[in-house]
């Protein structure tokens, strides 16, 4: 379909949806939609209780308590602590989805284990009355419900899953809604949420945390929105917007549905399961269930059973099959993997008569396994997405089937019965004071108090160990296990000098760049208070907060360092080592030897191929930098080698960030920087990840560039001998680093005409084909100019800039300057080629003599410019204080000495005053 190009006047998608969210007022939700909030709240609440003692919620419990540094106060359901705001988000998201119970909705989304912890979480946070809480569900249910419409993401070549695309967006609704924002606000919370889409298909049985990733993202939209970041208005259905870099395109039903917003509510498109399994197989199994019910037959009766279901569903089904057979022992991947098989699940019905949850974690007897060999699939073209056809064959010839398109109705739920089935062991007395609030929820002035009556429920457990990988996998060493090995032994002596000088050199570049910015992003949007430093500030900050802090304000001034392939390794890189070398005793060496390993990695995938010359294009940050930050971590963290891959694994999922927003480029680095941490810290707890995420079917790579690059072999073979500290280069100029190139060119061009009186009248600049779609689509805002033109009209002003003499960038674009309200330049012009090199430039200049000079080259003919250390911070250090430079500089040139690398961060305190 047709959509708006950017710049157009238009209704974007994010306002018509922020219009709704903000405004839907308590009185137009009909009561059996409230009647409806009201069931979904209860029964997601009772599944959480429910599993509340189960391993991986322990586990859930005591990395919350540990990322929290016990200065929260929001509740977990189960648990009497108290935990920060996003680490109980996360936790109620995963104690939701455990038993596999959690609704399901159009479009393969799972609404209550992302809009109800958010809500759950929020009401604690400020005064919020019962009505706004059952608005906020409301409104959650319905974003989700509209954007799912018509994103069977199963059908694309690349899938991921609807829920973690669309989801971040709809917990955004909730998080606004209870925050207040009027339309303008909650239009840029849905649009920073949009840039938080994660998590992939390939590691499926390990995948049980992306629900929760996706809500913690969802409300800390809300915090970034709050503290004043803005975002894109076409974000969702911009030419690398949402929509076209996860599907190829805005589905049509997406955009017809946003008509129906106010009358058609979305979460009456939601069903509570009855069965523990995906919400796609309700159909296949409740048709078991009847022709059990009304043959009589059991497993020893029967000779095949076949299963006949939609042919978009066969990517699904077949990616389950793959890792059902790959993945054979460890706790998770059975729950998930057979949850979801629908073979799996036909035979458990057959064989116990029921689906109990601990078939799903326990060992199956021979005679279902064989049970389970007797289940066919077939996939045929017609059929609605959740229909199914049953065919059983029995060992005397008979023959019996049944058909069904949808589940059936979920009965009225009683919200007692509920409860006290889940939980036995609850008292009455307390099962009934928590219904009676939310019968009366509309009434109750603080919602806060349902929260008060969970805590009742709730018992003192210990925190469970971390989890010993136990799965088998295929023989080999995966990338992952390549990565791993390399990051865990390293060590000091492999690198030469050159290149751990050159660590000291971009690390004292980026302390300069966040003092340079600490004024304006000192403190993390969340706010949460700990005991890890903002550069050149007391500690005062969590550990993941002080990473994004440091990582944004590192990005203030646009001049962090860039690699070929397009990383901007130190903005990522630094915050994260420099935090980690708080609370734990670490050398100055142990924090090089980190840099070091962060900077192998990020150059080694991201140098193979470039992320936005894909079909649907991504910055390199976003698709590299948490993997990046995760060996950097897992490093300092001192994992052994399977946690480390489990890091890596974990961080292929936390990727995130489109082209389309660029305007939000420095947060979404900040929010990868964290993620990398993060990544580490979950693997480091006990939650595996795949050992194929990064080249796997619907791995990294196939995901996000639709191929694996025929070079990666040669460059993870290269970690350890090619090293990309030697690859990072500092810019001179503030502009996009793919812009690098050209500008250089033309600036060597525009040094060779400056002696004579023969002027340039024309610029050719000649760049590869790969780009211009990129150039010609994606929209970039000219710093501090609010000025906003595509990349290849960018990269013209930029350019022509050069040429009279001018350095490009913000010192040229600021509000009012000539720059900024400048037309192009007439006389640049650039065309495309079919070039190997992605960065190669050719940039010819005519002259008004007819002179013809040109030059040309790729990545390599950028200066390896490094400022000079102390120049550098003597800079940006207060007045007063520009005395202790020498004391900073000595530490620094000694830092292979240093026995506690956190002495850097204290004396960049004291530095500043």
């Amino acid at each position: 379909m047709s959509m708006p190009t950017v710049g157009e006047p238009a209704v974007y998608l994010t306002r018509r949806l922020a219009s709704h969210v903000s405004e839907l007022p308590f009185e137009a939700i009909p009561p059996d939609m409230v009647a409806l909030a009201k069931d979904h709240l209860v029964h997601h609440v009772g599944l959480a209780l429910a599993a509340a003692c189960y391993p991986r919620a322990r586990r859930a419990r005591s990395l919350a308590g540990r990322l929290s540094g016990g200065r929260g106060r929001h509740r977990v359901l189960g648990a009497t602590g108290r935990y920060g705001l996003l680490e109980a988000v996360f936790v109620n998201s995963l104690l939701m989805g455990e038993d596999a119970l959690d609704d399901a909705a159009l479009g393969g989304t799972h609404p209550g284990v992302l809009v109800l912890p958010a809500v759950l979480a929020l009401a604690e946070t400020k005064p919020i009355n019962g009505r706004e809480l059952l608005s906020a569900v409301v409104v959650g249910y319905d974003v989700l419900v509209v954007l799912a419409r018509g994103t069977w993401t199963w059908g694309v070549s690349t899938p991921r899953r609807s829920g973690c695309v669309v989801g971040p967006v709809g917990v955004a609704a909730v998080a606004s809604r209870l925050s207040g924002f009027d339309a303008d606000r909650t239009a840029h919370t849905l649009g920073l949420a949009a840039n938080g889409a994660v998590g992939l298909i390939e590691g499926t049985p390990f995948a049980r945390v992306l629900y929760p990733q996706v809500a913690r993202i969802g409300v800390e939209a809300a915090l970034l929105a709050s503290a004043g970041f803005r975002s894109t208005p076409s974000v969702l259905e911009g030419p690398f917007g949402l929509y076209e870099t996860y599907l190829g395109e805005v589905p049509g039903e997406v955009v017809s549905a946003m008509d129906g917003l106010g009358t058609e509510f979305g979460i009456s498109h939601a069903f509570r399961k009855r069965y523990p399994c995906s919400g796609f197989n309700v159909v296949p199994v409740e048709l078991m269930d009847d022709l059990i019910r009304t043959t009589g037959i059991s497993g020893h009766d029967v000779a095949s059973i076949r299963l006949t279901l939609p042919k978009e569903r066969r990517p699904r089904e077949e990616d389950f099959e793959r890792n059902f057979r790959r993945y054979r022992d460890a706790y998770e991947s059975r729950y998930l993997t057979r949850s979801a098989s629908p073979r799996f699940l036909l035979a458990a019905w057959m064989y116990d008569g029921e689906l109990n949850p601990i078939r799903y974690r326990a060992d199956v007897p021979s005679d279902f396994v064989d049970l389970v060999d007797r289940v066919s699939m077939d996939f045929v073209t017609g059929l609605p997405l959740r229909s199914a056809r049953l065919e059983v064959v029995t060992t005397d010839g008979q023959e019996y089937v049944r058909e069904g398109h949808v589940p059936s109705p979920t009965p009225p739920m009683e919200h007692r019965d509920w409860l006290a089935g889940r939980l036995p062991s609850a008292s009455p007395a307390d099962v009934e004071g928590f219904v009676s609030l939310v019968e009366q929820l509309e009434e109750l002035r603080d919602a806060s108090v349902l929260s008060t009556a969970l805590e009742r429920f709730a018992t003192d457990r210990q925190a469970g160990r971390a989890m010993r990988r136990t799965y088998r996998c295929g023989s080999g060493s995966t990338a992952s296990q390549r990565i791993a090995a390399y990051t865990t032994a390293a060590r000091y002596e492999d690198f030469p000098r050159t290149v751990m000088e050159r660590a000291k050199d971009l690390l004292v570049h980026h302390l300069a760049q966040a003092l340079e910015g600490r004024r304006s992003a000192a403190t993390s949007p969340v706010g949460r208070p700990g005991n890890n430093s903002a550069i050149g500030q007391p500690p005062s900050l969590s550990l993941l907060d002080a990473v994004f802090a440091n990582s944004l304000s590192t990005q203030n001034s646009g001049r962090q360092d860039h690699m070929a392939g397009g990383m901007r390794p130190g903005a990522l890189i630094m915050p994260a080592a420099l935090a980690l070398t708080e609370g734990r005793t670490l050398s100055g060496r142990d924090l090089l030897v980190a840099i070091a390993v962060g900077y192998d990695t990020g150059f080694a995938l991201s140098s193979v191929s470039p992320s936005w010359g894909a079909t649907t294009a991504r910055r390199a940050d976003s698709v590299f930098g948490p993997v990046a930050v995760a060996c950097t971590a897992a490093r300092m963290l001192g994992l052994d080698k399977a946690t480390t891959s489990d890091a890596v694994g974990q961080a292929c999922h936390l990727t995130m960030g489109l082209i389309e927003g660029v305007e939000e480029e420095a947060v979404v680095n900040a929010q990868l920087a964290r993620n990398g941490v993060f990544a580490a810290i979950l693997a480091e707890a006990g939650f595996p990840a795949a050992d194929l995420m990064l080249e796997g079917e619907f791995g990294l790579y196939r995901s996000t560039l639709g191929w694996v690059p025929a070079g990666l072999d040669d460059a993870l073979s290269g970690l350890g001998a090619r090293f990309g500290l030697d690859q990072a280069i500092v810019s001179r100029h503030s502009v996009d680093h793919n812009q690098l190139v050209p500008i250089e060119l033309a600036g060597r061009l525009s040094g060779l005409l400056a002696t004579g009186m023969d002027r340039p009248v024309g610029v050719e600049i000649l760049l590869p084909e790969i780009r211009r779609r990129l150039d010609t689509s994606a929209r970039s805002c000219l710093r501090d100019s609010g000025r906003r033109l595509s990349q290849a009209d960018a990269l013209r002003l930029e350019v022509g800039q050069v040429m009279e003499g001018r350095q490009p960038g913000e010192a040229d674009a600021r509000p009012g300057s000539a720059a900024a309200r400048s037309p192009l330049p007439a006389g640049v012009e650039i065309n495309y080629r079919h070039f190997d090199d992605p960065y190669f430039a050719r940039v010819t200049v005519t002259t008004t003599s007819g002179r013809v000079e040109r030059l040309e080259g790729g990545f390599s003919v950028l200066p390896a410019h490094l400022p000079d250390r102390a120049a550098s911070l003597s800079a940006f250090l207060p007045p007063g204080s520009r005395g202790r430079v020498a004391e900073v500089m000595d530490l620094v040139d000694g830092l292979e000495t240093v026995h506690d690398a956190s002495t850097l961060l204290k004396v960049m305190v004291g530095a500043c005053g």
